[in-house]
This record gives C-alpha cells, structure tokens and sequence, in this order.
C-alpha cells in the first residue's frame, strides 16, 4: 500500500459553523466515521478463517480508543445480509461492546432493519451504548454527555427510497447547542459522476438537513459531494480505503481526514 494518503485526503470546512454560530459550540467532539464493512460476506478470510471485515472492524474500534474518538459512525451495510448466523453477530457485537465507546449503526441496503433482520433477531447482543436506526422516516438520538444528536432514516426494507428526503426535528433545547450529525446510505448525485441510480440524494436534501456533518455510505470511495455550505462526505469502504474518516467538530470548523490503517501501524496518530 502506498504510504500517502488519497488525494482528496482532508478538507477544513471553516463555515460548517454556520447553521449555528461557532462560538455556540466551546466543545469539541471527535468521530470515526466508516461505512460498508459487510460482516458476513464470506470472502477475504485469513489463515485461521476469519473474515477480513472482523479485523477492520477491530482496528477501527482500537483506533476510536487510541485517537480518543467520542462515538463511531457506521453509515450503512455494516452486515452484508440479514442471513448472517448468530455467531457470528454475537462476535461482532463483541468487538463494538468492549472499548465501551458509544457507536451509531445506520442499516443500509443490505442488511435493512426489517422483521427477521440481524438486528431484529440478534440484537440483544449489542449493549446499550450501541445505538441501531430502526425507523424509514427518521430517528434522532441525543448523545447529551457528549454533545452531539445524530439522525438517520434507516432502510427498513429491500425497496427503493429516498435516504435523507426527510427533515430532521433538531433539538434546539440545550445550552450550548448539541452539534448536528445525520447519516444516510445512498447515492448522492453527482458523486464519482453518478447521474441515476437507486437510493438517490438530492443535493437539496443534503441542503435541508441542515447538518454541521453529513456521514454518507454506500459508495465505496472517500470523497466530500453536496452543494457549497455543505459538509457531506462518503467514509470510504475499509476494504478499499482500508481506513477510516476521522472528524473533528471543533468551535472554529469541521475537520475531515481519511485514516490509512497502514499509518496507524506506522504511529502515525493525529493529535486531537
């Protein structure tokens, strides 16, 4: 693997503020952002037999401890079917349950939430810090400690629909302000030259959510996409980033950067 990083590797995007005064926000909050794991395909299994995505998924949630991340973000296909068997879910259930930092699961398209989902059959495996959309219209969950409330439209069938086409009911309620996450699994026009597909965000929903950071899925390469005043930006899939997306919401800005694993390995950490 080559030692740089892609070319679109970060942006400092210094007017996310903007939907509420920088000054509104004194905290700081760090994400690790990743999408596209599909546990359960079976392929790119190691010696022992173990699947690949397992060990991305380890060193992403060592990575959320080593960098002092706040919450993880998985924006979509975390499995990569709702046949997964038990064990297998009880296994990666495990990785995400240990470091006890809290995580965010958006199903996508492959493993929406639905009557006989992994989630729905084998969710009592996840503990509580590990938070699961469950709703096509919107959820939002409030992450008060941390300061933060993140919202998300779940897949909730094998149907095509529209990700972010609804509008969020941010709360306005806290002092100061809690920081605007939303996540979506889908096709954003205009990404990679994408002109119709299925699963289709409109530039005006990235607009209307009316986000300070928009965690995307579904498309397999990091990259920012959204009309200017935007902060939309796609993870990377770890099997082909083989990273991850950190972000900083930091008073003055949103910062955005794609992490190798091969970088982690080297030392290579940001500082916070």
């Amino acid at each position: 693997m080559a030692d740089s990083a892609p070319a679109d590797a970060g942006a400092q995007v210094l007017d996310a503020g903007a939907l509420l005064p920088p000054a509104a926000h004194p905290h700081s909050v760090r994400m690790i952002h990743t999408s596209d794991v599909h546990v359960g395909t079976g392929h790119m299994r190691d010696e022992s037999g173990r699947e690949e995505a397992l060990h991305f998924l380890e060193t992403i949630m060592r990575a959320a401890v080593d960098l002092d991340a706040d919450v993880v973000l998985i924006a979509g296909d975390f499995f990569d079917n709702n046949r997964v068997k038990e064990p297998l879910v009880a296994e990666t259930a495990g990785i995400l349950n240990e470091p006890e930092v809290p995580v965010v699961i958006l199903p996508g398209n492959h493993d929406p939430h639905m009557a006989d989902s992994v989630y729905e059959r084998f969710g009592h495996h996840f503990a509580a810090h590990v938070h699961i959309f469950d709703d096509a219209d919107g959820t939002l969950f409030s992450l008060d400690d941390l300061g933060v409330q993140i919202w998300g439209q779940a897949h909730t069938s094998y149907d095509d629909f529209s990700p972010a086409g609804s509008s969020p009911d941010w709360r306005s309620d806290s002092e100061p302000p809690l920081w605007r996450i939303a996540m979506a699994h889908g096709s954003a026009v205009g990404f990679d030259g994408r002109l119709s597909f299925g699963y289709r965000i409109e530039e005006e929903h990235l607009s209307d959510l009316e986000a300070h950071y928009v965690a995307l899925g579904h498309l397999d390469r990091h990259g920012q996409t959204g009309p200017p005043g935007t902060t939309a930006f796609y993870s990377g899939a770890p099997s082909l980033l083989k990273g991850f997306t950190l972000v900083d919401l930091r008073p003055h800005g949103v910062h955005v950067q794609p992490i190798l694993f091969d970088a982690l390995e080297r030392g290579q950490v940001p500082a916070r």
